[in-house]
């Protein structure tokens, strides 16, 4: 396109085929959603439509239509040519209309978008342009679609008895151009042809009007810049059709480097809105702090702007903010913090069943908040008591709880006899947890009762985590029977995967709770599950089963194993690694972590140049505890790794307590430090 543009300026007035030349850059602007191309050229090419429209050739004059429609998609001055070609032949005016109502649709306006496809269509049947009436139907159901309107689909059956009586349509294109882009993408042989034949397609489709087709080759668009590796070139096709969590996606999986999400994205039209906001939410790690800076001054403004909504398209460009603030919050300034807050409470406290679609970021938010502005402790001891959801978010932090324990407490202590979440706060937090001994004794005795089950039925169970947190700060015996019992539980292979997973995790969070001796007990057992000899379970279809390997192994760490069986937790780590998926990768490396530096035979200089990043990053970890342990060159290669939990991981370690301090470790903390990730670079600080 940059060299056509180039190519194009240096046109001179009276160069032949200049109008066919204009129309090839205007639609090709407003396909690729490039309006400014036009705008930049806007006198010169308003002259060219003049001139072309005086033609007495009539495709010439057909030339002059398509450049005046483009320069109102450029400029929205669409209502002049609306105007303007009342007079022209029908087949013109219907195609001026459904144009229209793709612009319209894009802009927001759905009822708008509606009307004027229904006038195209109305135009077009008259007229017997049969296939271009098909199109325009199915074009109008995916506005409705789009704006949630949710009626019986009578632009089905409708289109699908007007294509017998179609004619091919007179308009640009060929109707060979969908068949081949997607043939091109099955094949993948010629990844860039593929990508060529896509805004083919897509171009065909903006130019018709066809406003489904245009979702599909952008979406189409997306996967073959996502398979060459153009993340940031996907997250923009996603965004424009609305696809906000494929955005997301894409978003994840960008390059370990600056990131760039183009601001210019928010349009007015509330899917896309809300895709913008969700893509650069994911990508805020990777975000330079003035652009991320500029995306949270947009979405002040949108909750602030939208907080009234109710009708769900409406409001998911709110949501979409919401998330954005969540994601930079450590980025807000004081009188933005403040303002993020005041908008919060107000929705804190809500009739009991109500859940909000911001619970999740508004808790975010709060935790992020409670070190810099003291009045957000106390409103998250109220988002724990008043709803589930947020609880959930806030218990997963207990390093924040613990930092703010009396105040929590305090605010907490009344609620804590009649709410499950207040309670575990309070315990969670390290506060004195009388006020939740009657809760626990009865949440505990109620976990260790007796499960009942039919024949031929599995009844899942997942509560033995939260449990486990109540029995912590219950008697001694109490505790040690908890953990028989959910290793008993937890070895039982006739029970659902999950449900011996979440027993398993209960028994993970007694361990520290436990006595010597019942440790020493069910080590053994935990250490067969951990080698893979207890992984039988009832097969559930369609569902990811956790993995009980990993868990175990970060069980067995607890448990106070001996020299002996510090080998055998190593050995059974790295073969698990060999073969696991990289996911239950990271259990393991917290695992590998917690090993006495001199029970381990891993050779460490091995494992920071190892292919699989848990190993790297367990090499980097250990060397900031002790860094005779690897070559200085080594570590700060792995200061620059390109697995960012490689890097976030020896961050981590380097800011803890026991971590060396050298000129080795400062010069390491001085790299990190200028990492091109947010969340790395405040870590050692």
């Amino acid at each position: 396109m940059k060299d056509f543009v180039a190519a194009f300026d240096a046109l001179m007035p009276g160069d032949l085929y200049l109008d066919r030349a204009a129309v090839f850059l205007a639609e090709e602007a407003i396909a690729a959603d490039q309006p400014e191309l036009i705008v930049d050229r806007l006198e010169l090419l308003r002259g060219i439509a003049s001139d072309a429209s005086k033609s007495t050739d009539e495709a010439t004059r057909r030339l002059a239509i398509r450049l005046r429609m483009c320069l109102a998609d450029a400029t929205g001055e669409w209502i002049e040519l609306v105007r303007a070609v009342r007079q022209y032949p029908w087949p013109i005016v219907a195609w001026v209309r459904a144009r229209y109502a793709r612009y319209v649709a894009l802009a927001g306006d759905g009822a708008g978008a509606e009307e004027h496809y229904l006038d195209a269509i109305e135009y077009a049947s008259t007229k017997e342009m049969f296939d271009e009436a098909a199109t325009w139907l199915y074009a109008l159901r995916s506005v409705r679609i789009m704006y949630e309107r949710f009626e019986a689909d009578q632009q089905h059956p409708v289109a699908q008895a007007l294509r017998p009586h179609a004619k091919p349509s007179n308009l640009p294109g060929s109707p060979h151009t969908a068949e081949l882009a997607l043939q091109s993408m099955l094949n993948g042989k010629e990844p860039h042809e593929a990508l060529q034949r896509a805004e083919r397609w897509r171009w065909q489709a903006v130019v018709r009007a066809d406003l489904t087709d245009e979702m599909r080759a952008v979406r189409a668009i997306g996967t073959l810049q996502e398979r060459q590796g153009d993340q940031q070139a996907a997250i923009i096709s996603y965004v424009r059709t609305g696809a906000g969590e494929t955005a997301e996606a894409s978003a994840s999986r960008l390059p370990e480097q600056p990131a760039h999400i183009d601001i210019q994205l928010l349009k007015t039209e509330s899917r896309r809105r809300a895709s913008a906001y969700m893509a650069a939410a994911k990508a805020a790690d990777l975000l330079d702090d003035e652009e991320a800076k500029s995306w949270i001054s947009q979405a002040l403004d949108e909750i602030t702007v939208s907080e009234t909504m109710t009708w769900r398209v409406q409001a998911m460009p709110y949501l979409g903010a919401f998330k954005v603030i969540a994601a930079m919050s450590e980025l807000l300034s004081t009188d933005e913090s403040e303002r993020v807050l005041d908008h919060i409470d107000p929705r804190i406290e809500r009739p009991p069943n109500v859940a909000l679609r911001t619970d999740p970021e508004m808790a975010q938010i709060l935790l992020s908040l409670a070190s810099s502005r003291p009045r957000a402790v106390p409103m998250l001891a109220r988002a724990i008591v008043a709803d589930q959801r947020m609880a959930e978010v806030i218990l997963s932090r207990p390093e924040v709880l613990k930092a703010h324990r009396d105040e929590l407490a305090a605010e907490l202590n009344p609620n804590a006899p009649s709410n499950v979440y207040a309670s575990l706060a309070i315990i969670e937090a390290g506060a004195d947890p009388a006020a939740t001994l009657a809760f626990a004794r009865a949440e505990v005795d109620l976990a260790l009762g007796l499960r009942l089950s039919e024949p031929g039925t599995f009844n899942g169970y997942a509560t033995a985590d939260r449990a486990a947190i109540f029995a912590s700060v219950l008697d001694q015996e109490t505790r040690n029977q908890f953990a028989r019992t959910t290793l008993e539980r937890a070895l039982d292979e006739t029970q659902l995967m999950f449900s011996r997973w979440n027993d398993l995790l209960g028994l993970l969070i007694i361990a520290d709770f436990i006595d010597r001796e019942t440790q020493a007990a069910v080590l053994p057992k935990i250490m067969e599950i951990a080698r893979g000899e207890r992984n039988g379970a009832p097969a559930v279809l369609f569902v990811n089963e956790p993995e009980l390997p990993a868990l175990a192994l970060r069980c067995a760490v607890r448990l106070s194993p001996d020299a002996d069986q510090w080998v055998e937790i190593e050995q059974a780590g790295i073969a698990y690694l060999r073969g696991a998926d990289e996911k239950p990768h990271w259990e393991v490396f917290k695992s590998l972590a917690q090993l006495p530096l001199e029970a381990s035979r891993l050779d460490l200089r091995q494992c920071a140049v190892s292919t699989v990043p848990a190993l790297r990053a367990l090499a980097a970890f250990r060397w900031a505890k002790d860094p005779a342990v690897l070559p200085h060159d080594q570590a700060a290669r792995l200061a620059c790794d390109s697995d960012h939990h490689v890097r976030s991981g020896l961050a981590y370690a380097l800011r803890s307590a026991d971590a060396a301090v050298t000129p080795e470790t400062q010069a390491v903390m001085e790299t990190l430090s200028m990492d091109v990730r947010r969340s790395i670079r405040i870590l050692p600080l």
